[in-house]
């Protein structure tokens, strides 16, 4: 009997937990905005340079990089907490890095 109520009250507590309201994702605090803020101004001055860029593969390099930090930013607007903001917009920002340096490469 008392396996039983084991049983039931593991039950109870699994289920209470899967049914149990989510919290909403937080919105980024002041710092992590203008982090991203910063990125996204970025971006689109990476954005704009690729007209300058004549090398073919650099440009396709430079493209998947934007795109990817783009991704970040937009998990770092979703995330929930400032860590994981903080951690998507470090790796945007190294993507960006990395394109504003190949984009330099290219005069």
């Amino acid at each position: 009997m008392r396996r039983i109520g084991m049983v039931i009250g593991g039950t109870a507590l699994a289920l209470g937990g899967l049914l149990a309201p989510r919290p909403a994702p937080a919105e980024p605090t002041k710092y992590c905005t203008a982090r991203i803020e910063e990125a996204e101004d970025t971006v689109k001055t990476l954005e704009g340079a690729l007209d300058r860029v004549k090398d073919a593969q650099d440009k396709q390099d430079i493209q998947t990089w934007v795109g990817q930090a783009k991704q970040y930013i937009t998990a770092a607007k979703a995330a929930a907490e400032e860590d994981d903001c903080v951690k998507q917009i470090e790796l945007a920002k190294t993507l960006s890095q990395d394109a504003i340096s190949l984009a330099a490469q290219n005069p």
